[in-house]
């Protein structure tokens, strides 16, 4: 099943239902194989594609297979420019969507399908499973499954000594950098610390 057909050089280009492209049969070097439209044209005006570009449709109407809309693009960018282009829609369709998801949910069908989907899934969510704490490998139950620390002095303890919450500071009275957890308060580096600074 097709939605159209259009004719160029004799070749007929069909574009199949939930397809964006036209594509018809050509022979290229005595060989016949399945060819989109938009590639057919270019070729046929500048020569053969290079293995890894693409052709792309420059006002994004891909009916539009005019040349002055066509332009060869390295396979990467044109696969990148469109995934911006697929988020930017889904993003624009979830915030469309957000509000009559949000009245849904706190409707009373909404509420009773939370209600029984939590009966069935209750079970796994609060299931318990057995773990070694990877810091002081004491046994202890997680509920979670990324649950690794049996303690959040454990969890905090390893977070230091990773340095994964470490900032450079100056400090403010000697005006040299020193590093130091983003959670900590003090402003002077440890050669200053705790000392009496009359100034």
């Amino acid at each position: 099943m097709t939605e159209n057909v259009i004719e160029h050089n004799g070749i007929k280009f069909y574009k199949p239902k939930k397809e964006n492209y036209y594509i018809g049969e050509v022979v290229k070097n005595g060989v016949r194989k399945v060819c989109r439209l938009h590639r057919y044209i270019w070729e046929e005006n500048y020569g053969e594609i290079p293995e890894g570009y693409h052709i792309h449709h420059k006002d994004k109407d891909f009916n539009n297979n005019s040349i002055d809309n066509l332009e060869m693009l390295e396979a990467f960018e044109h696969l990148s420019n469109h995934s911006k282009e697929n988020r930017e829609q889904s993003r624009k369709s979830i915030e469309k969507a957000r509000p009559y998801a949000i009245e849904w949910h706190k409707s009373k069908k909404g509420r009773e399908w939370h209600k029984k989907h939590y009966e069935k899934t209750k079970e796994k969510l609060y299931k318990k499973t057995e773990r070694s704490c990877i810091v002081c490998g004491k046994t202890f139950l997680a509920i979670r499954e990324n649950n690794i620390y049996c303690s959040n002095n454990c969890k905090a303890k390893d977070r230091r000594k990773s340095g994964i919450d470490n900032v450079t500071r100056q400090c403010i009275v000697c005006g040299k950098d020193f590093v130091i957890s983003r959670y900590s308060k003090t402003m002077k580096c440890e050669e200053h610390r705790g000392r009496w600074n009359n100034g």
